[in-house]
């Protein structure tokens, strides 16, 4: 009988290394929600984030985090463009007008480093592209070829 009480205390040993390594299988999966960039108060940075939203459907991320796609269609990368070139006064403002004006002509071939340009300007830190998602460019350019 003296046994007895090492073998409980060994057999609840046990059973608390698995139920603790079955939560922690089970839950590695779960991940914090760290925010990636602020939601943009001013004009200028505003249009970046909506450049970023339309790029964000036509990529792949390097962690597979994609959020907060807007539609590559011709109604909202016009509208996009409006905004920038309302508040155009810097070389970064150019660069997105170009990167803007290259989507109207359904020229997608550098989503890749427009995406990136424009969420490092928003200092986003998760989510950088890493190749393009080729049935979101053919879709966009079916949607914007519709008008």
């Amino acid at each position: 009988m003296s046994n007895l009480p090492k073998i409980l205390i060994g057999i609840l040993i046990i059973a608390l290394v698995i139920v603790g390594t079955t939560y922690i299988l089970n839950n590695k999966n779960i991940k914090k929600v760290v925010p990636t960039a602020t939601t943009p108060e001013n004009p200028k940075d505003k249009s970046k984030m909506e450049v970023h939203n339309l790029a964000n459907g036509l990529i792949y991320a390097i962690d597979d985090k994609v959020n907060d796609i807007l539609p590559m269609e011709t109604k909202n990368v016009s509208k996009v463009l409006e905004m920038a070139l309302a508040c155009k006064d810097t070389k970064t403002d150019e660069k997105l007008i170009g990167i803007l004006k290259d989507w109207q002509n359904c020229d997608f071939s550098h989503i890749v480093d427009d995406h990136n340009y424009v969420w490092i300007k928003l200092n986003g830190t998760l989510g950088l592209a890493n190749r393009i998602n080729q049935k979101g460019v053919d879709d966009a350019i079916v949607a914007m070829k519709k008008g």
